[in-house]
């Protein structure tokens, strides 16, 4: 019995010792409060979960809280995506920083005694970045030198900055600069360059490794909280690098958002207006998707989706029992059961698998009030004509296949035009590049 309980112990080890969660989800959703509860010396969890649960969940919830409590809770070392920006605002010189703070096409820029001034406050972390830039191989008796460097020093520096900025003015400057390191790997060029493409995430990578030596000269478990992914392509690119990295996605009311961001961030309408305009773009185009925030995309391909009801910002159970849900499911997969409304949307998720439609898929489940399917469906074309998925622009340009588009892709002038000039040159690219 001892040796299969070690057995078991064994395989779930690596997920145990290692385990890395992606946050992302609109500003107000609680991410930040998510990682704070991540990041807690202690992890309580409420006895009786939270509202809502029947009793098949309850018992589940409680099973959970067993687990849980029969461990040995250790906190997440915790990535802020503002730190990273920090320290790319730290390799620029003063006359950079002082010109990007300044620049007349922010809304709100600071003078340049202001820009001045800010930069002076940065001085003596600037000094110790020296010591630690290109720096990507860490001897074992540099780990404790990085690793304050860059979980303890850069996270307190960038609280002085938003408290010396006002978190509008913070939001301001940080988007943006995100934006030109994602495009440029400089925080003060947006000019695209396709070779910083992946500068954002091997910044994240770096650190994540960096916050792994630690874990292992400590002889403790590597737990690390991303707050936040902004982009689908940091995701995209943390996802093929880590098999225990999960993206989770929190939610809330738009009503309770606002009140979070009025109450809480003091923000105004225009500025939440400019803010909400910032992280969900109507629509995206050429190589903004590679650089701008794209919150919508982040929470699409998002692994776990926990609502954030926000019912008291004292207790938040609802918050803290679905992470410790799924915590514990990432370390122990299996030990429960998935819930009715997952069961649901497990089948919904593959049912869009079977969408045609080139730009969103999407699947769907009816059920009556216990959760018992009666039906199942997805996004698709109308019955008899074949899907945007199966169809060519290249074979609508060269008129092959016409059986596969309707009169007016054949034959109106306008559209076709549009159609020419869109795809032409791509299509002669990529016959190049094979």
């Amino acid at each position: 019995m001892q040796e299969t309980s070690s057995a078991i112990n064994s395989v779930y080890e690596d997920t145990k010792d290692f385990l890395i969660i992606g946050l992302t989800g609109r500003t107000g959703s609680g991410c930040t409060t998510t990682a704070q509860k991540l990041c807690g010396d202690e992890f309580n969890i409420p006895t009786d979960g939270y509202d809502g649960l029947t009793r098949n969940e309850l018992k589940k919830h409680q099973i959970i809280k067993k687990y849980l409590d029969g461990v040995d809770w250790i906190p997440f070392y915790k990535i802020e995506a503002s730190g990273l920006i920090t320290y790319q605002l730290l390799q620029l010189s003063k006359s950079e920083f002082i010109a990007y703070f300044s620049s007349q096409t922010f809304d709100n820029p600071l003078s340049q005694k202001e820009a001045s001034s800010l930069f002076s406050m940065l001085e003596s972390i600037r000094k110790k970045n020296l010591t630690t830039r290109n720096k990507h191989h860490i001897q074992e008796h540099e780990i404790e030198t990085f690793f304050d460097f860059h979980f303890i020093d850069i996270p307190e520096l960038t609280k002085i900055i938003q408290s010396k900025l006002g978190k509008a003015k913070f939001t301001q400057f940080y988007q943006r600069a995100g934006d030109n390191v994602r495009a440029s790997g400089r925080a003060n060029d947006q000019n695209f360059n396709p070779e910083q493409l992946f500068n954002f995430p091997k910044h994240l990578n770096f650190l994540i490794k960096l916050a792994h030596k630690k874990a292992r000269a400590n002889n403790v478990p590597c737990r690390i909280v991303i707050d936040a992914i902004r982009n689908p392509y940091e995701a995209f690119y943390l996802k093929r690098r880590y098999a225990n990295f999960y993206l989770v996605s929190i939610n809330t009311t738009n009503t309770e958002r606002l009140r979070s961001l009025r109450e809480y961030r003091k923000l105004t309408d225009d500025e939440i207006r400019v803010l909400d305009n910032k992280e969900y773009p109507e629509k995206i185009s050429g190589a903004k998707k590679f650089v701008v925030q794209n919150i919508q995309e982040c929470i699409e391909v998002s692994d776990i989706h926990i609502h954030n009801s926000k019912i008291s910002e004292y207790t938040q159970n609802d918050l803290v029992s679905q992470l410790a849900w799924y915590v514990t499911l990432m370390m122990h997969p299996g030990l429960v059961m998935p819930t009715s409304i997952e069961n649901c949307m497990q089948i919904a998720y593959t049912a869009k698998q079977s969408s045609g439609c080139i730009s969103r898929q999407v699947g769907a489940v009816v059920t009556d009030e216990s959760y018992s399917v009666k039906a199942i469906g997805w996004n698709s074309t109308p019955q008899g004509q074949l899907p945007c998925l199966l169809r060519s622009a290249e074979d609508l340009i060269h008129g092959r296949n016409k059986s596969d588009f309707s009169e007016y892709e054949l034959t109106n002038p306008t559209f076709r035009k549009a159609l020419t000039s869109k795809y032409s040159n791509l299509i002669a690219t990529n016959k190049k590049c094979k």
